[in-house]
């Protein structure tokens, strides 16, 4: 068997999965689906990398929050790679037509469309962005910077409706902010590479909706 990635297009079961037992009780949760477009400008991709630096930990508490997989699934078709991301401010508007005139293979790998599918567009840098990420609060698209580890994490957040008004600065001997709370406010505080307790609760009534 090959090196474990999240990239790999199958499913893989939570730390927080139900036994056997209580599987019979009840039917399995649908699964988080995140379609993640890498733009051209950043050219060669090491998917691993992003995996461990950009998404390993937010795919673990998003798991742990909702008791969902979350199944990972790069596209790298060229056309849809190339989008405007820095002359287009509406990016649900923008990505959704991107995606509509160039063809979404992440909709072509099963008969029905997932009930919860999202997608990260990454690009270069934030140079056309303030903060982490932009997404539409419980939207379908976001976009992100290949050169802001905390910025998935954040826009996966947004769409799974988790807020920034919610985001929290906690203390370990140090002050730190969470996913949500843009950091660029201080660069004086650390970061806590979690959801905070608000925006957990957030999350997780965003997605019981879909049971």
């Amino acid at each position: 068997m090959g090196t474990y990635s999240i990239f790999n297009f199958y499913r893989i079961v939570s730390q927080g999965a139900s036994t056997i037992t209580e599987h019979s009780a009840r039917p399995a949760r649908q699964p988080i689906y995140v379609n993640v477009i890498f733009h051209k400008d950043l050219g060669h991709v090491t998917e691993r990398e992003f995996e461990q630096t950009h998404l390993a930990l937010a795919k673990k508490h998003i798991e742990e929050i909702s008791g969902r997989e979350v199944v990972i699934n790069v596209i790298r078709d060229p056309k849809i790679r190339d989008f405007a991301y820095k002359s287009d401010n509406d990016v649900e508007r923008g990505l959704h037509e991107h995606l509509s005139r160039n063809g979404n293979p992440g909709r072509d790998r099963q008969a029905g469309k997932p009930k919860i599918e999202k997608t990260l567009f990454v690009t270069p840098n934030t140079s056309s962005f303030r903060e982490p990420a932009k997404a539409d609060p419980s939207h379908t698209y976001g976009i992100t910077s290949y050169n802001n580890p905390r910025g998935a994490a954040h826009a996966l957040g947004l769409l799974l409706g988790a807020t920034r008004e919610d985001g929290a600065i906690t203390y370990n001997g140090w002050w730190n902010d969470t996913f949500m709370k843009y950091n660029g406010e201080s660069l004086l505080r650390g970061n806590d590479l979690n959801y905070s307790d608000a925006n957990k609760q957030n999350i997780r009534k965003y997605l019981d909706k879909f049971d």
